[in-house]
């Protein structure tokens, strides 16, 4: 039994929806499970899977598109109801909520770099605020308007800071992982790559051969160059 729910103009952070998904399809009698944002990618990759229905189809790249495979309506209910006990309970919530970036930035000492993983249409307005205040970003988030990714990187140039994204799947910055990657002893290996998996890739066969890095930048998946100033 296959099943697609779509919340309407519904958001979480992809990383907290990798989580969801795996956590559902350790539930008795689930099959596989996936909780994505409803964007083409992502539903053609349901496509894919065998896990999208004519409800899911429907889901725009705004909506959270919960997609269930199981083995009788029993465990399907159950499945639902865990699906929305992961997207709304309290323990899904991160431990700090802010109202606004001042007040999210005030309680940091001296922060010089942020992550944002939010909805594309978003991105210019906060990391314009953000380059402002001249803290370097990494930005996971996806589909981001052509034109704001080049406005945003110019006025990162002319702040002198350092954008990578939109898209940036991985970047390991003096050994501290953003987006998805791995523990990689340090070295003298530095790493330039677009999305993220070639950067896992390289960097765990370097660390295999006993070699470290000293940093891997991605730097999104549109930029095919890229300027370093020491």
């Amino acid at each position: 039994m296959i099943l697609n729910l779509v919340k309407k103009n519904f958001f979480k952070d992809s990383v907290q929806m990798m989580q969801f998904s795996q956590q559902l399809k350790d539930e008795q009698g689930v099959l596989d499970a996936a909780i994505v944002m409803g964007t083409d990618l992502n539903k053609n990759t349901l496509k894919n899977m065998n896990l999208l229905t004519e409800d899911g189809v429907a889901a725009t790249e705004n909506d959270t598109l919960i997609s269930i495979s199981c083995q009788d309506e029993s465990s399907l209910n159950n499945a639902i109801q865990k699906a929305e006990q992961l997207l709304t309970s309290s323990s899904a919530k991160v431990k700090n909520e802010f109202a606004s970036l001042s007040s999210a930035l005030d309680t940091f000492s001296n922060p010089n770099i942020a992550s944002l993983s939010i909805p594309g249409q978003f991105v210019k307005e906060m990391a314009t605020e953000l380059i402002k205040k001249q803290l370097h970003l990494f930005v996971f988030s996806d589909h981001v308007p052509l034109e704001d990714e080049i406005y945003l990187k110019n006025l990162a140039l002319e702040n002198n800071v350092l954008f990578m994204g939109p898209e940036a799947g991985t970047s390991i910055l003096n050994g501290t992982v953003f987006g998805f990657g791995n523990r990689i002893r340090k070295g003298s290996v530095g790493i330039i790559g677009a999305s993220g998996t070639g950067i896992q890739e390289s960097s765990t066969m370097l660390d295999l051969f006993g070699e470290g890095i000293s940093h891997g930048i991605g730097v999104g998946g549109r930029d095919l160059r890229m300027i370093l100033v020491e």
